[in-house]
């Protein structure tokens, strides 16, 4: 079985979910205070299988690395890693609430589709906050198999689409790089938490750094996460029912719920 260096402890998971605990509980809501009992009746024999608890996804984001490291080992010069970003999408916190990923994920799909992507490609969603601009900032993570100048004609199309959200800059939707380090950029694909993304200015120009986000906002996307379940966080573009071996990732993904 192939080891996974610097894989998250199960310890740093307990930790990390009494700390999810305390922030689902201060919000004080119905949904937060439910979500907080939900997580801390997680077990081993009996896990909750939510989106929001560390050590579910401790285990899911094992099966799926394993997976898609595995199956990649032997196509790393055929693969890419996209980040697309839908700042057209950006969230206030009132609208995180109402977070569903499948609009998303559809479109991005067609976006793929036209640009005649033969794929497959598999990868998460997320979304992190923006505080220059009070923006959660929905995007994606993938692994894509396929040719460089149809992906580039996918950012063609993006920047076209897409919504200038700062004062001072042009966004860029659509980031594009090799696959240099397999382990990294495949576990970079699948995480657990959504943060806050920090724009600072140093000697060698502007710089952004992911910070944890505040207790209020934390609740607000451990809630989201939960209501979209594994299914909802997953992206995948054609990939078959069977006969594949991201399929049984996709047929496990469904028992967990989500928007799909």
């Amino acid at each position: 079985m192939m080891n996974l260096p610097e894989f998250e402890s199960i310890d740093s998971c307990k930790s990390e979910r009494d700390k999810r605990l305390a922030e689902l509980i201060k919000f004080g809501t119905s949904e937060s205070n439910n979500l907080a009992n939900f997580l801390k009746s997680c077990t081993s024999k009996s896990p909750c299988v939510s989106a929001a608890c560390p050590l579910c996804w401790r285990v899911w984001r094992k099966k799926l690395i394993r997976t898609v490291t595995s199956t990649t080992a032997d196509h790393v010069n055929q693969c890419l890693v996209l980040t697309i970003l839908y700042f057209q999408d950006a969230l206030d916190d009132d609208d995180v609430q109402g977070f569903r990923p499948d609009t998303l994920k559809r479109r991005l799909k067609r976006v793929l589709e036209r640009a005649g992507v033969s794929g497959p490609a598999i990868g998460g969603l997320e979304a992190d906050f923006h505080p220059e601009v009070m923006k959660w900032i929905p995007h994606f993570h993938i692994l894509c198999f396929g040719e460089q100048p149809r992906i580039e004609s996918v950012r063609t199309t993006l920047l076209k689409k897409t919504t200038n959200i700062y004062p001072d800059r042009k966004p860029r939707p659509m980031l594009i790089q090799r696959l240099n380090d397999l382990h990294e950029q495949v576990s970079y694909l699948f995480k657990s938490y959504w943060t806050e993304r920090r724009r600072f200015e140093t000697s060698n120009g502007m710089r952004t750094k992911k910070y944890r986000l505040c207790k209020k906002r934390s609740a607000m996307a451990l809630m989201a996460m939960h209501r979209a379940g594994f299914a909802g966080l997953l992206f995948s573009y054609k990939i078959p029912k069977s006969g594949h071996p991201f399929s049984k990732l996709l047929s496990r993904q469904r028992t967990n719920g989500g928007d799909g």
